[in-house]
């Protein structure tokens, strides 16, 4: 269990470029934002991708994104794209306590 003042409890992937999970867990983790994994974009597309065997559960965010956050930051139009696709992937049990998106 992680537990973090900001942004990414479980993981924190800011920039652009893409992020690919398998066969993994982030779970029982606390932020402010993306108390399971935040994802953001200030200079470029980014895309987070949640295969095959993931599970992203019990995270907590205090304001918004409990299980995962993923958002585009400045003026720069960049695109930020979430591909969640396996029958073996579970969001399951976040919650955010002052916002939104308990799970994402």
């Amino acid at each position: 269990m992680v537990t973090k003042i900001g942004s990414g409890g479980g993981i924190r992937f800011l920039g652009r470029g893409s992020l690919s999970l398998f066969n993994s867990s982030v779970t029982s983790n606390h932020a402010t934002y993306g108390g399971g994994i935040d994802a953001e974009s200030y200079t470029g597309d980014l895309t987070l991708n949640l295969l095959h065997n993931v599970s992203v559960g019990s995270n907590t965010a205090t304001e918004s994104g409990g299980g995962v956050r993923i958002q585009s930051q400045g003026n720069g139009g960049h695109s930020v794209t979430l591909n969640a696709w396996s029958p073996n992937l579970a969001v399951v049990n976040n919650e955010a306590t002052n916002k939104y998106g308990g799970g994402v």
